[in-house]
């Protein structure tokens, strides 16, 4: 049953549940209380009046003018050096390294390269590439950056037209609501929406307890929740009620946000001491008193990262927007008063002595104007009009350009040539030079990319190993379980580019069953495969020991790793002679590099015998796949039982 203004569906809650809502609406109150504030962090403004105005320093906003002779000139200095730096960021790797380590501490190769494609994986299927590019903006911009980790289950609504469309009214269709496979989602949140427990408290994972508040039409928020029991009972408007001193007091829902007829506001609160999720749509407990984390590990599923600290004590960051702002507002006014006597130099003020009232066109080129003289319209201040900027102003300009740059990034670093000819080594180093003085910002995108890193691994490790479906196999006569698979193009060791393939599979399996999968996928597409087993319901159980390492690095197909491999080329040659070459992993390195496929750009020694193999390529001492179980792909869990994740 909906409930709508003429029908409104009262929710008795039992006494314990109306302690529990009561608590956590005071805090609620005291975090948004804590956070509206005017602070001296944020130079004497709330969170809000600082969030709009590093909205309005990055998107250069232009205000509109006061009158016809006001300038509202803006350089789109802020946004310039912001996008120089996040144009350089994202041109990063940045992608995890997973490594996992049994009770032994010795590496289970198979299974943290399996579980790493399948985070880089679902990051392609989500679309991260754009995200990342988001989130390194907000965080560029408003110094701190909250991101949500998620398992999402979407349904969708199919339509099958019975015939074709021939262009009348009625045509008929059948309709069928599908459930399409979960997957792991990030969102970025905007920090409007987010309430901290604690402003003091730097960490986010030592935050008592964590808000987030989206308001959204009742209609969008039905299709979300309209399944849940207690949706029945959320107002579809506010009941107020008129009060002597002419505000209006709720008699049924709350919200502490301003919220329209036909809206809703959604609250999320979690607390990781008490292991408590909670969800009000305005001002209506949507879920159970205590109910734990749904997510499936006992920590927050939101994470934050800041730009630049302001003190230990304080959670919020400082943006690139706020570093600047000081100096390009003096910049551009100076800027404004340059152009303003420039025009001054051109048309300069004058004075009107002839007693008429004369157009300024009069002023104009060409202009003929009878029974005046040109003494009764003196210049004021002749002298200044006619110099325009001098040498002393330029130079001021100059200086604050000069200290806009050494607070964000140099001119060459925005792309803008050196005067003189550069060599490839030359062109390399500046670039270096100029990411050192990024290196913070770097360094901060690291830090979110890791943290990301560590949330979509918890998700992962909760929800992807669970069974899809079940069949029957017929070799057994038995229902079994379906796991997913993912399938990723990588270069495959001594192999070139190929297919990697990750499957969860519960069926026990030796090397050469594994290998025996690799031919068949090999002989049907045509591609070196390399194929990783991971057993779901070992994962499970096992206790494993985890790492992600983010080294920050040119991505292997920018042109400065081109370049810098054209440098590693010449040294490997003076090593060589003496030392030998594996030149299959050279080879494999540089089409990676390019770009290319291996396997066709450089045919094997079998088939090209000039390639040059008796140096330090004979194949020694490797490892054949069926000798080692980890190299045909088989993450071995047999020895985890003492571990912790």
């Amino acid at each position: 049953m909906e409930n709508n203004k003429d029908e409104l569906l009262r929710l008795e809650a039992s006494p314990e549940e109306e302690i529990a809502n009561s608590k956590i609406k005071k805090k609620l109150e005291l975090a948004k209380e804590q956070r509206d504030q005017p602070r001296q962090e944020w130079d004497g403004m709330t969170y809000a009046q600082q969030f709009e105005s590093n909205e309005k320093g990055a998107n250069t906003y232009i205000a509109p003018k006061k009158d016809k002779h006001d300038n509202n000139f803006q350089s789109g200095t802020a946004r310039s050096k912001l996008m120089s730096v996040l144009s350089s960021v994202s041109n990063l790797n940045l992608s995890p390294e997973l490594h996992a380590f049994n009770s032994d501490s010795n590496e289970i190769e198979s299974l943290g390269l399996g579980v790493e494609h399948v985070i880089l994986k679902t990051e392609e299927l989500e679309g991260d590439n754009e995200k990342k590019l988001l989130r390194e903006f907000e965080l560029l911009k408003q110094g701190t950056d909250f991101e949500e980790e998620v398992w999402m289950e979407k349904s969708v609504v199919e339509k099958t037209l019975k015939g074709k469309f021939n262009g009348t009214m009625a045509m008929e269709w059948s309709e069928t609501i599908k459930k399409t496979l979960p997957q792991p989602e990030r969102h970025t949140l905007s920090g409007l929406g987010v309430y901290l427990g604690d402003i003091r408290q730097y960490f986010i994972t030592n935050q008592p307890y964590i808000f987030t508040v989206e308001v959204m039409p009742y209609d969008n928020a039905k299709a979300i929740y309209g399944k849940w029991e207690r949706w029945k009972y959320v107002p579809k408007t506010l009941k107020r009620t008129p009060q002597v001193d002419g505000t209006e007091n709720v008699m049924y829902g709350w919200s502490i946000t301003d919220i329209k007829d036909g809206q809703v506001e959604i609250i999320k609160y979690q607390c990781k001491g008490d292991n408590e999720f909670a969800v009000f749509i305005s001002g209506i407990r949507m879920t159970p008193v205590g109910l734990p984390f749904l997510w499936g590990w006992n920590d927050y599923n939101i994470t934050q990262q800041n730009l630049e600290p302001i003190t230990l004590t304080f959670a919020y960051g400082k943006s690139m927007v706020a570093k600047l702002k000081g100096n390009v507002e003096l910049y551009d006014h100076l800027l404004r008063l340059a152009v303003e006597k420039t025009e001054k130099s051109f048309n300069p003020p004058r004075a009107n002595l002839s007693g008429r009232l004369i157009s300024p066109k009069t002023f104009k080129s060409g202009v003929v104007t009878n029974g005046v003289r040109p003494e009764q319209f003196p210049v004021f201040d002749a002298n200044t009009s006619n110099n325009g900027m001098t040498n002393a102003e330029m130079m001021m300009i100059n200086k604050l350009a000069e200290i806009n740059e050494s607070n964000s990034v140099s001119s060459t670093f925005q792309g803008q040539q050196a005067p003189g000819e550069q060599t490839a080594t030359e062109s390399v180093l500046r670039q270096r030079q100029a990411e050192q003085s990024i290196g913070i910002i770097v360094n901060a995108c690291s830090l979110l990319e890791y943290k990301l890193a560590w949330l979509r691994l918890y998700n992962i490790l909760a929800h992807w190993f669970d069974p899809v479906d079940t069949g029957v196999d017929e070799s057994r006569k038995a229902i079994v379980n379906k796991y997913r698979s993912i399938a990723r193009i990588t270069p495959i060791e001594d192999r070139g580019l190929g297919v990697t393939i990750v499957k969860a599979d519960d069926n026990e399996m030796t090397s050469e069953d594994v290998l025996g999968m690799e031919k068949k996928f090999e002989d049907n597409s045509g591609k070196p495969t390399k194929i990783i087993i991971i057993n779901p319901e070992q994962i499970k159980v096992a206790k494993i020991m985890w790492q992600i390492v983010i080294t920050p690095k040119e991505k292997k197909t920018s042109e400065i790793s081109k370049l810098m491999y054209k440098e590693f080329m010449a040294g490997l040659m003076t090593f060589a002679p003496v030392l030998g070459v594996g030149w299959d992993y050279v080879a494999d390195d540089y089409a990676t590099i390019w770009d290319k496929n291996s396997a066709k750009l450089f045919p094997k020694a079998a088939q090209n015998p000039q390639a040059p193999m008796e140096a330090g390529n004979t194949g020694a001492g490797k490892v054949t796949p069926v000798e080692d179980g980890s190299k045909a792909g088989i993450a071995d869990l047999s020895n985890t039982t003492n571990m912790k994740i």
